[in-house]
């Protein structure tokens, strides 16, 4: 009976060794510290903020000389007033009229962006910049589209190739109004070149637009360019060219 007691002792005597190895042993998990939402650099809750309807908009196919305009919305879906501060063109062709500078929640203002196409030719993209109060400080809107010449010309360029001195040669030139209400009378049509005479000056039988033929008698070997000047009737683009080319040989 003793004996079995002392075993029962020293086993306790052990088991409490092996329980304090253990525990000195044993490191409890570090903290992880999850960061704000502010110290994430999430937006203020109850900061105002500035969503432009639409954020583009395209005009599509214009001509020259063209006066466009449409009407975007500056609204304030935050929760507190916003306050525009100003709005920059990155263009001199662009223009903007703002209604209302102060927004209260769920306000909007009218932001009307004007584009002149000007002599311009090809696609365009402008960007107009808005200033506020808001936590993003800048809000950026865009309006696109593609500019073409008042006028077709057919062919854009007279490319006469290559040609020999003292024979003539002879390319008719086409020229249209793209659209019905863009005034077009062709008048004279002029080139310096000694080279080159324009001839036949006729007007289409749909009586909008003309027709002439550009002659070319080279008297010297050499590469030959320039540019054939016409009146086109239009207040605002009076004049327009057409640019001719060849190459003479003997």
């Amino acid at each position: 009976m003793r004996r079995i007691l002392w075993f029962l002792i020293l086993g306790s005597l052990v088991f409490d060794v092996i329980c304090l190895v253990v525990s000195r042993s044993f490191k409890p998990p570090e903290a992880v510290l999850t960061p704000t939402p502010s110290a994430m650099g999430s937006p203020v809750l109850d900061a105002p903020h500035l969503t432009p309807e639409p954020e583009e908009h395209d005009f599509g196919i214009v001509t020259q000389k063209s006066t466009l305009e449409h009407v975007f919305l500056l609204r304030n879906t935050g929760p507190t007033p916003l306050e525009v501060t100003s709005v920059e063109a990155s263009c001199g062709c662009t223009s903007t009229l703002l209604s209302d500078k102060a927004l209260q929640p769920g306000q909007a203002a009218e932001l009307r962006v004007g584009f002149q196409s000007g002599s311009m030719e090809g696609p365009f993209r402008k960007k107009v910049s808005i200033f506020t109060s808001a936590e993003e400080s800048s809000t950026e809107i865009y309006i696109k589209g593609s500019v073409q010449p008042l006028f077709t010309v057919d062919p854009a360029v007279v490319a006469f190739g290559n040609v020999s001195v003292g024979e003539e040669y002879r390319r008719k030139v086409v020229i249209q109004p793209r659209r019905d209400d863009t005034p077009f009378e062709l008048g004279k049509v002029r080139c310096l070149d000694p080279q080159v005479r324009i001839e036949n000056l006729t007007p289409l039988p749909t009586g909008r637009g003309a027709s002439f033929e550009v002659v070319f008698m080279p008297t010297t070997d050499g590469y030959e360019q320039g540019s054939i000047s016409y009146e086109t009737g239009h207040p605002e683009m009076p004049r327009g060219y057409v640019r001719y080319s060849g190459r003479r040989k003997i």
